[in-house]
């Protein structure tokens, strides 16, 4: 579905999902940083709430990356894209409304059981895997059992995921 997973600017850093947004929402107009919440905030319709605490650094990222500029106007920081931001906006070669239908889509999976039920199978692997981690200290003549394991774990998963493509592609 998402085109836009893990794009990174050209030195290597990743620009996560809020910055997308961000990067969204200033490519129609300059904003400052409480109109910015709000946006975010109406066009997640209902799914999610962006606190000053995550969309200020998330602004502070993006200008650290040289993507935005900021314009200081009294008691206001006025956000907007420079000729960078514009230009890796550009590339993402994403329409705004495709954007924010699948921005909306991601909310809602993250708020299903679904996720939920995933994330906590997901988190009982990482203690497991960790726990292994912890015995290979004690015993390192293990690990290739353990590789072949993790390997066979990764094999089932990209064959699985495979399937859902192929399933995808016929219709």
């Amino acid at each position: 579905m998402s085109q836009h997973r893990n794009h990174r600017h050209k030195r290597g850093d990743r620009v996560g999902r809020i910055q997308l947004a961000i990067l969204q929402l200033l490519r129609i107009e300059q904003m400052h940083g409480y109109q910015i919440i709000k946006q975010l905030e109406e066009r997640a319709e209902g799914l999610y709430s962006p606190s000053a605490g995550t969309v200020y650094p998330a602004l502070q990222e993006l200008h650290d990356k040289g993507l935005i500029d900021i314009d200081e106007q009294k008691d206001k920081k006025v956000y907007f894209l420079n000729e960078n931001g514009i230009k890796y906006v550009q590339d993402l070669g994403l329409e705004s409304d495709q954007f924010w239908s699948e921005w909306r889509h991601r909310l809602a999976w993250k708020q299903s059981e679904e996720f939920k039920m995933l994330r906590d199978e997901l988190d009982k692997w990482e203690q497991e895997l960790h726990h292994a981690k912890k015995q290979l200290i004690r015993n390192p003549a293990r690990t290739e059992e353990l590789m072949a394991i993790l390997a066979d774990a990764r094999k089932q998963v990209s064959l699985w995921t495979q399937m859902d493509k192929d399933t995808e592609n016929k219709v």
